[in-house]
Order: C-alpha cells, then structure tokens, then sequence
C-alpha cells in the first residue's frame, strides 16, 4: 500500500528583475511517503522530506502558470515515488 501526504507547500519569489520586482515565482511541495507490504507487514521504505519545485512567471506568457508548475511538481514526484518503488526489484 502507498500512502502519501502533502506536508507543506509553499509559493515564494525566484528571480528578480532590475528594479527588484518580482520576475518568477517558486512552488515548493514537500510530501510524506510510506510504501508498505502489507502481506508481509512491513515497510518497504519511507521519506517524509520527498520535495520538488518548478519556477512560473505569473504572466504566463513563456512559462507555465501556478497551476500549470503545480502539477509539474506532482508528475515529478510521482515518478520520483515510482524510481524509488523500482529500484528494489
């Protein structure tokens, strides 16, 4: 069984322009993951720091938008989950 939170997701400044305005933004998520066997009733392995993070420019013009980067960072974790699954077998 895999069971998996989000423990912190966090949305900040990246680049800076000149005038030091705001150029890109960050989202940030952090998850807790545990895979279990649970016929054998033990764990498979665990991380409670697993994080990714995409930049987005807000004006969305050339980058991805907030949400856009947000499941960017989801489709990077999930396959990081996935490596990490295979890498046993």
């Amino acid at each position: 069984m895999l069971r998996g939170v989000i423990v912190k997701y966090e949305k900040g400044a990246f680049t800076f322009d000149r005038a030091a305005a705001v150029q890109e933004f960050r989202v940030s998520i952090w998850i807790s993951v545990v895979l279990e066997d649970l016929r054998e009733g033990k764990i498979m392995w665990q991380d409670d720091t697993l994080n990714a993070w995409q930049a987005y420019d807000e004006s969305g013009e050339q980058s991805p938008t907030e949400d856009e980067a947000t499941a960017r960072v989801f489709k990077t974790l999930a396959d990081d989950i996935i490596a990490r699954t295979m890498e046993g077998w």
